[in-house]
């Protein structure tokens, strides 16, 4: 007989730990280690340094302040929330990101990454359409030597003509 990831016992335990209290990190932390935490920490990292990334390469001055905004309500959202509950600065009840308990938190995080996938759909796609086969072809140009043209299925596409 296999044993199942958690009990029924656990599952509780672990959902009243995590979903009603304002501590969730500490919580998770407990549950799952701290490798579990760092890694969530990490998770967050990158997906501020992505949103920083939109912002930075957008063109249009209203996408890239709104970019900018959002990524830093993000990141502030996920300081405060951990610097509470290590005791870094005192704890404010701001929940964390996609994880704690509440509505209202989990639609506002999900509207601010349906908009930032928003502009970066405007951001890449303007330099897809106005470079287009013109872009291709001068980067295979600018490829390094090892490139080789006739190994690609371009190359196979032209050499079969």
């Amino acid at each position: 007989m296999q044993r199942r990831l958690f009990t029924e016992a656990e599952r509780i335990k672990i959902a009243r730990l995590c979903l009603h209290e304002k501590r969730t990190m500490k919580s998770l932390a407990e549950e799952f280690g701290v490798f579990f935490a760092i890694c969530l920490i990490l998770i967050y990292l990158s997906v501020f340094l992505h949103f920083i990334t939109i912002a930075t390469d957008s063109e249009d001055r209203f996408y890239k302040l709104l970019a900018y905004g959002f990524s830093m309500t993000f990141i502030f959202q996920v300081f405060l929330s951990v610097g509470g509950v290590t005791k870094f600065i005192p704890s404010t009840g701001v929940t964390l990101p996609l994880i704690s308990y509440g509505g209202s938190s989990v639609v506002s995080t999900l509207i601010i990454f349906a908009i930032m996938q928003g502009i970066f759909v405007l951001t890449y796609r303007i330099d897809v359409q106005e470079e287009g086969e013109e872009y291709v072809e001068r980067r295979a140009e600018a490829a390094d030597s090892r490139y080789q043209p006739e190994k690609t299925v371009r190359g196979f596409l032209r050499r079969n003509r």
